[in-house]
């Protein structure tokens, strides 16, 4: 796993693949017992309105490991996706992108694998150093190696920040502004805070 992580780290391209943007994919997942339940929230760029959304449920079959998240998620986020009616043009996940120890977290693997634009948003700081943006609206850039990967960016007064990372196929900057387009509010930006609710949606109907 180690391995295939290194090769597929030397595909991510940190350049923008895309021309326009219409729509917008976040993805999350929740967990009951031993079964994953991945959600895709597809909303239109401009108007934030939710579009589509779709689910998959599958066996949990890999441990939580930190730095393997693709091997507990991935098959399931990917099944999830790939219901979508219409394709986004950039997926956001709540998963990291580069900011990973072989530069591949979910985002980034999962963009590899699709060849699709995908930006990774994560609480926690995997990967890099930065200093912590104090005011709301600020950011900071996550240094790793000497690189600019990410930004740390206050999105909300009352929480930490979010660490925003390229996937694939887009550039650290344009990442950022992405992110903060669908900043409404939340500390997570619209199209994953929508997945991370209708994944637990889908969780309490299997609930009862």
């Amino acid at each position: 796993m180690v391995e295939e992580q290194i090769r597929l780290s030397i595909e991510v391209i940190l350049k923008n693949g895309f021309d326009e943007v219409k729509y917008i994919a976040g993805v999350d997942s929740a967990f009951l017992n031993d079964k994953i339940i991945s959600a895709a929230i597809l909303m239109d760029y401009d108007s934030m309105k939710v579009v589509g959304k779709e689910y998959h449920i599958g066996e949990i079959d890999f441990p939580y490991i930190p730095g393997l998240l693709f091997y507990r998620e991935g098959k399931n986020t990917l099944k999830a996706i790939d219901k979508l009616k219409i394709d986004p043009d950039i997926i956001i996940f709540d998963g990291g992108g580069i900011n990973h120890p072989r530069g591949i977290g979910l985002a980034s693997h999962i963009g590899v694998l699709l060849k699709k634009p995908t930006i990774g948003v994560v609480k926690n700081m995997f990967s890099g150093s930065c200093k912590i943006p104090e005011e709301v609206g600020e950011k900071e850039p996550i240094i790793l190696d000497g690189k600019k990967i990410g930004y740390a960016y206050k999105s909300k007064k009352v929480a930490k920040p979010i660490y925003i990372t390229p996937g694939n196929l887009i550039s650290v900057d344009s990442a950022f502004f992405v992110v903060k387009h669908f900043i409404r509010g939340y500390k997570l930006p619209e199209p994953v805070r929508e997945a991370h609710i209708f994944a637990g949606e889908m969780k309490n109907r299997f609930l009862v």
